[in-house]
């Protein structure tokens, strides 16, 4: 799935995440910097009642994990600064673990 073709209305997270499946986990990095990328684009689109503390955890716990793929460190950095954004712009409170 190209990144151009994610349905424009496919604003909540749980929506992003499965709809770029594939490319987050793709075995070529190119596909899943484009994943990710396509990721943190619709993170950045999510409308404040659709997000919550939970989804913020998940969100940087997979950031977190994303780090060891050097390929895609500059998108997974971007990433982690959209959830913080987010989280910061909707007042959602991150507890100590989350941004650990």
């Amino acid at each position: 799935m190209e990144s151009s073709s994610i349905d424009a209305t496919a604003n909540t997270v749980t929506k992003l995440v499965q709809e770029l499946q594939a490319e987050l986990t793709h075995v070529e990095a190119k596909q899943r910097i484009r994943g990710t990328e396509a990721l943190v684009s619709g993170l950045r689109r999510v409308q404040e009642e659709e997000w919550d503390a939970q989804q913020a955890h998940t969100l940087l716990q997979f950031f977190q994990e994303r780090m060891d793929d050097w390929s895609a460190v500059g998108p997974v950095l971007r990433g982690c600064e959209a959830v913080l954004q987010k989280a910061e712009d909707t007042k959602v409170a991150l507890d100590e673990e989350s941004v650990q």
